[in-house]
């Protein structure tokens, strides 16, 4: 099984007992099962790691697994599977709930976009039906963005092509979703479309404001420079693209916010 690693220091609550230890990475139990890839991972207050869906290493088949690790406890624990196995989902936490928003599901030969959405209900332990990312919306590996009730998916993936010739459809689509009226929300024409495609990116909320960072567009690997900035308060003015970008280009990144500032995990 592949380890667990953990960042002592800056996931964890700084301590006495921490605050004068460097940081550090440190080993915790492994996931109980096969490795997997393309999932999505969300935290679910007060303490859980939640992961959703991806392919399996083994047999690259798309699973409908969801797993929750405990940080306090150093635990795992198998939820409700989603109802639809999916690889590249979008997901969210919003309100102690996490949603799932469309995916990729798989078919013999591709990875094809659903806007199939649930919600699931941690009490019960189930996932209940939400209202679908319109057809024309429907994707994977957007990147999410969740703010005053509301989770932005921007760019992603409409398809994946398995077997010769190998394509990826990426997509600049910008959608939203609000959780407390379960419905799609049209978004101002000037802020409906990212200023590029691109897909496996990642994205944080500051102040209300929404940054892109990274991504890929059609399967490409070099990685997007340049950082979108939507303000989900004032949307007609539409995306900024400002003249500071990353200093190195990379996709199928993972982001987080601490204390105000945006920090920047990748594997290539």
């Amino acid at each position: 099984m592949r380890p667990l690693l953990l960042l002592h220091g800056a996931l964890l609550p700084l301590t006495a007992a921490t605050a004068h230890h460097p940081t550090a990475w440190v080993p915790l139990v492994n996931i109980p099962t096969a490795p997997r890839q393309e999932h999505t991972t969300v935290f679910l207050p007060p303490d859980n790691i939640v992961i959703l869906g991806g392919i399996t290493n083994r047999t690259d088949s798309t699973t409908s697994l969801v797993q929750s690790y405990s940080i306090r406890r150093n635990t795992w624990t198998t939820l409700a599977p989603l109802p639809r196995a999916l690889n590249h989902p979008n997901a969210a936490v919003v309100e102690g709930k996490i949603y799932v928003l469309g995916g990729l599901a798989q078919t013999a030969e591709s990875w094809e976009a659903t806007g199939e959405s649930w919600v699931y209900d941690t009490p019960r332990g189930r996932w209940k039906s939400v209202a679908a990312l319109p057809e024309t919306e429907a994707r994977g590996s957007a990147v999410v963005g969740v703010f005053d009730g509301k989770v932005v998916l921007a760019g992603g993936l409409k398809q994946i092509q398995l077997v010769s010739p190998f394509a990826q459809d990426t997509v600049d689509t910008v959608s939203m979703y609000d959780v407390r009226k379960d419905k799609w929300v049209d978004v101002p024409s000037s802020a409906s479309k990212l200023p590029d495609t691109r897909d496996h990116a990642c994205a944080a909320v500051i102040d209300g404001k929404f940054y892109v960072f990274g991504g890929r567009e059609r399967g490409q690997l070099s990685g997007k420079k340049s950082v979108p900035v939507l303000d989900l308060k004032a949307q007609d003015k539409g995306w900024m693209v400002g003249k500071e970008t990353m200093p190195t280009p990379r996709a199928g990144l993972a982001c987080g916010v601490i204390e105000q500032r945006i920090h920047i995990w990748w594997r290539r």
